[in-house]
C-alpha cells in the first residue's frame, strides 16, 4: 500500500521532498532522463528526504538542512538511475561525484539501482525493515528508424508499408499509418498543416471503427516500453512525420479514457544523445 507517490513527473520539485508521519511506505517515481532518484531514509525514524537533480544547485547545501532538520538516526541512501553505466546514473558524473563524495562525508551508507537508458522507475521503500523495490514502469514514445535500435522498448512500425530494412522483431500496425492517398497528395506537394488535419481525420474514422486498436495500445503502455517508429529524422518542431501527430492523438485519447500512461517526448532523450 503506497501512502504517497508524486503526483506529476514531469514537474521536478525544486526543494528536497521530505517524507515523515506514519507513512509505511513511500513510493518516488523518476522521470526519464529528468533525474535520478536519491531516497536518504531512516527505518528508525520512519522519515526519509527524495532529492531531486534537476535543481542541481546548492544541493549538498539543501541536503544538509534537509538532514539537520530531521535528525535522522541511522540513515541509509538508495540511487535509483535512469542512465547507465553507473558512473552516469545522475545528470552527469560531476554531480554523481559530488553526491557520492557527500554521502560519505556524512557517512551515510548508499545502495544503486542500475536501470536501462529509457526506463521509467518507481523506487519503493518500506520503512518498517528497510525493503525497497525498484519497479520499471511502462511507457510510450516515438522515434525513427535510423535511431530507434539505441532506444529501449519495443518498437512498433506505424507505417503503411513494411519495408525490407525495417527488422523483423518490429511489430507492424499499418492502421495508424496515413492513407496511401493522404501520402500520395502529400508527395505532389500538400501543405503540412493539411497533411495533419486530413490525417487526425482518418484516425478519427479508425477511432470510430475500432477502438480497440487504441485502448490496446494504451493499456500495452501502462506496463511495457512502447516505441512508434517511422521514416522521417528528428528534427524538433520542423519535424514532418505522423508519429508526432498521432503522438498526441494517443495523449488526447489517454486522456478522455483515463488510462494514464506516461508518455515520453522523443525531444526528452534525443537532446541527450
Amino acid at each position: 500500500m503506497i501512502k504517497e507517490k508524486t503526483s506529476d513527473i514531469s514537474k521536478v520539485v525544486e526543494e528536497n521532498e521530505v517524507f515523515t508521519g506514519k507513512n509505511r511506505e513511500v513510493a518516488v517515481t523518476s522521470p526519464l532522463l529528468e533525474c535520478a532518484g536519491l531516497f536518504i531514509y531512516s527505518n528508525k525514524d520512519k522519515k526519509g528526504i527524495l532529492a531531486n537533480w534537476k535543481e542541481k544547485a546548492n544541493l549538498e547545501k539543501r541536503l544538509a538542512r534537509s538532514l539537520s532538520r530531521l535528525n535522522l538516526k541511522n540513515p541509509h541512501a538508495i540511487v535509483a538511475g535512469c542512465r547507465v553505466p553507473m558512473e552516469c546514473m545522475l545528470e552527469d558524473s560531476q554531480t554523481y561525484s559530488e553526491v557520492s563524495n557527500f554521502l560519505d562525508h556524512m557517512g551515510i551508507p548508499i545502495r544503486y539501482e542500475e536501470v536501462g537508458l529509457n526506463h521509467l522507475v518507481q523506487l519503493k521503500v518500506d520503512f518498517t525493515n528497510g525493503n525497497y523495490e525498484v519497479i520499471r514502469l511502462g511507457s510510450l514514445t516515438t522515434s525513427y528508424f535510423a535511431v530507434s535500435e539505441k532506444v529501449e522498448g519495443t518498437k512498433i512500425a506505424v507505417v503503411r508499408h513494411k519495408l525490407k530494412f525495417i527488422p523483423s522483431e518490429y511489430e507492424w500496425m499499418p492502421e495508424f499509418a496515413p492513407s496511401d492517398n493522404l501520402l500520395a497528395d502529400y508527395r505532389k506537394g500538400l501543405p503540412w498543416s493539411k497533411y495533419v488535419q486530413r490525417y487526425a481525420a482518418e484516425q478519427r474514422h479508425h477511432f470510430k471503427q475500432k477502438p480497440e486498436d487504441f485502448t490496446g495500445l494504451l493499456e500495452r503502455a501502462q506496463s511495457e516500453n512502447l516505441v512508434l517508429c517511422c521514416y522521417e529524422r528528428f528534427e524538433g518542431d520542423k519535424t514532418h512525420c505522423h508519429r508526432l501527430p498521432l503522438y498526441n492523438i494517443l495523449k488526447k485519447t489517454d486522456t478522455n479514457l483515463g488510462i494514464n500512461v506516461i508518455f515520453v517526448d522523443e525531444s526528452a532523450y534525443q537532446k541527450k544523445r
